[in-house]
């Protein structure tokens, strides 16, 4: 794919349980995967991208999948920013069950932060005021010391 550039994407599909599942690998820069249950590369759309070899931009095709992850993708994005500002960092040997439980305790306190907040902006209570994300942990951390076991 790289040798043919950034117009091309591959697309596989399979059914899993009666379920229609697609991946899509589209090059643009780098190589992009997505897997959809719902959605595939067809009808291929059109991006406008810079070309550094031409000093211009061009057009180039774009799958749908992809397009359709970029419009929804926002909330995902910030969540994610958000969650590695201070990501709680454990070492195992089990991987999966502690990145599980670490990213699921990390989603709960942005997630407990960020209604923290709107009730603040409800209540009219200046940003200046509202704890911010890592007093919010520290807060919930003593909390937890402080009940013990």
């Amino acid at each position: 794919m790289k040798k043919k550039g950034r117009r091309t994407f591959k697309e596989k599909d399979t059914t899993l349980d009666g379920i229609d599942i697609r991946a899509v690998k589209w090059f643009d820069n780098r190589a992009v995967t997505l897997v959809s249950p719902f959605e595939s590369a067809e009808p291929v759309g059109t991006v406008t991208r810079y070309d550094i070899k031409s000093h211009r931009e061009i057009e180039i095709p774009c799958p749908r999948i992809v397009r359709t992850y970029n419009q929804c993708m926002e909330g995902v994005d910030l969540l994610d920013s958000l969650i590695t500002f201070h990501r709680i960092k454990v070492r195992s040997k089990e991987i999966l069950p502690t990145i599980f439980f670490f990213q699921f305790v990390d989603l709960v306190i942005l997630t407990a932060w960020l209604l923290y907040r709107e009730v603040c902006k409800g209540h009219r209570i200046d940003k200046k005021n509202m704890m911010d994300l890592i007093e919010f942990r520290a807060d919930i951390a003593e909390s937890l010391y402080r009940k013990g076991k």
